[in-house]
């Protein structure tokens, strides 16, 4: 019966730290979202994604040509949004490539020659 009580205390305790985590960290942790269609209108729901984000975005891309996204990752970047992005290497100076223009806008873009995985 004493065992029975103290697993169930254990298991309150537990529960409450884990609520006391979740109403003071709850707002900051990362949102995951993914998207694809074959139709289109992804940009546009990229673009609005990056408009609503107020702390960080963390990007990892095999290639990145898009320029409206391109143009609202910097609008971000200067209202004070955190911004990482991981790209392949050998992409970065791509005939369409945004490396560039992200670097002349001051974001730093962490290359690596393994980025190639992120396209499979």
């Amino acid at each position: 019966m004493k065992a029975k009580i103290l697993r169930k205390g254990k298991i309150l305790i537990l529960i409450l730290i884990f609520a006391l985590f979740l109403i003071s960290y709850g707002s900051s942790l990362a949102k995951i979202r993914v998207f694809f269609s074959l139709n289109g209108g992804i940009a546009e729901e990229v673009i609005k994604q990056i408009e609503n984000a107020q702390e960080h975005i963390d990007i990892a891309m095999y290639c990145f040509t898009s320029e409206p996204i391109a143009e609202a990752k910097v609008e971000a970047e200067n209202r004070g949004v955190e911004i990482h992005i991981l790209m392949d290497e050998g992409q970065s100076q791509g005939k369409y490539s945004e490396y560039q223009f992200f670097l002349d806008n001051g974001i730093a873009i962490i290359q690596n020659k393994y980025a190639e995985i992120i396209h499979d």
